[in-house]
């Protein structure tokens, strides 16, 4: 008698933008065959009866491994080796999407000029902020990746970023005249209060990202201090006094 089955599809796996080879057939309710053969091509071409590899166990057997968006062709033949049956499948297609991360953070006003952001102190905004990759020593290369605004209160955040190293810049003519970054970064060694950009250059320090790891995914707190510009000391010219 004439094998007969029926089957489900179990779509692959990704590993970030690429799609594993691990999509599954599920044959079930299988009726007249004892061996199944896979092959890779709309028309079967694989072994015979005799070197099948595929055993028909209580009417079920899995096919594993299968690469996405290809045709198979199974094989069943039935107890007798004297009829068989083609079913051909096509894997669903796998669309993959590299993971991403993000790197955030927040400009502020440190009005108590100490480099460390106190509660009671408010963020700035409008200060244009933008995103380079970065070299193995910290500095930006190629052209700017992402730029933004601080919103109202003084928070920034770049998204959809793949694996690779950052450095964030601070634009300093956006920030208000008679104001400047503070120089004095990394004061406590804590990045949820310390200012972390070098007044000289504007930059952040360089940034990791690895999406497949949660710990260096998305890197919060690369936050900047921004002060008043001190006043110059002054400087009196000697006064000449004249003995009457």
């Amino acid at each position: 008698m004439k094998p007969t089955v029926t089957y489900s599809i179990v779509s692959g796996t990704c590993n970030g933008a690429t799609p594993n080879d691990d999509a599954k057939v599920d044959f079930t309710s299988i009726a007249n065959a004892d061996k199944a053969e896979k092959w890779e091509g709309a028309t079967y071409g694989g072994a015979d009866y005799s070197s099948a590899t595929g055993t028909v166990s209580l009417g079920d057997i899995s096919f594993t491994g299968l690469k996405h968006n290809t045709a198979y062709t199974f094989r069943f033949w039935n107890t007798s080796n004297d009829c068989f049956v083609d079913t051909t499948i096509t894997t669903p297609t796998k669309m993959c999407v590299a993971p991403t991360g993000s790197i955030s953070g927040k400009v502020w006003k440190d009005t108590s000029d100490d480099g460390l952001d106190n509660n009671s102190e408010v963020g700035f905004a409008g200060v244009k902020v933008e995103l380079f990759a970065s070299d193995a020593t910290g500095q930006p290369t190629g052209v700017v990746l992402q730029t933004i605004t601080t919103d109202g209160t003084g928070n920034y955040s770049f998204t959809n970023l793949p694996q690779g190293d950052y450095v964030v810049k601070i634009d300093k003519t956006t920030i208000m005249i008679g104001m400047e970054l503070s120089p004095k970064k990394d004061v406590v060694g804590d990045d949820t209060i310390d200012n972390d950009f070098d007044a000289g250059s504007g930059l952040s320090p360089r940034i990791g990202i690895n999406p497949t790891i949660p710990a260096e995914k998305d890197i919060i707190n690369i936050d900047v201090a921004i002060r008043n510009t001190p006043c110059p000391p002054k400087v009196c010219s000697p006064v000449k006094i004249t003995k009457l």
